[in-house]
């Protein structure tokens, strides 16, 4: 996908959002019925997520540097965003399960940011842009008049 949108977009400023954790890092109660070690599984998985759309990113930011070429793929690491805000805080960041009993599916807000969460996601993309990738994005075009 990455790839495709430097085919698309060849001297866009890509920014690759990660995961946050979804639960406590040291969770110490059920929650939507998991286990603190279902908790810690699933955390454990979503850093494994990042791990490889950090790499995927960065790979073909250094690519792209290594030619000179416009633009950039920055990996913004989102995991300890909702630190304290986790699913089964007091003020979660995440919808709770919603399972629509009569219709018997779960809702797919479930465990999607609600819109404080999604503000502090936006906080950390906004930082990124400001911040920008820390090499030259060789975005600068001369031409003769």
């Amino acid at each position: 996908m990455l790839r495709e949108l430097r085919v698309r977009a060849p001297r866009a400023r890509i920014v690759v959002l990660g995961y946050p954790r979804p639960f406590p890092a040291r969770p110490a109660d059920r929650v939507e019925n998991l286990s603190p070690e279902d908790q810690l599984w699933l955390n454990g998985v979503t850093r494994r997520l990042n791990d490889v759309m950090r790499e995927a990113a960065l790979g073909l930011d250094r690519a792209v540097a290594a030619f000179g070429g416009p633009g950039s793929v920055e990996f913004v690491d989102a995991y300890d965003a909702f630190d304290g805000h986790e699913a089964g805080t007091a003020r979660p960041y995440l919808n709770r399960l919603i399972v629509h009993v009569k219709e018997l599916r779960v809702d797919g807000r479930s465990f999607h940011p609600t819109g404080e969460g999604y503000r502090r996601l936006a906080e950390l993309v906004d930082r990124q842009i400001v911040t920008g990738p820390g090499r030259p994005m060789n975005n600068l075009v001369l031409t003769r008049p």
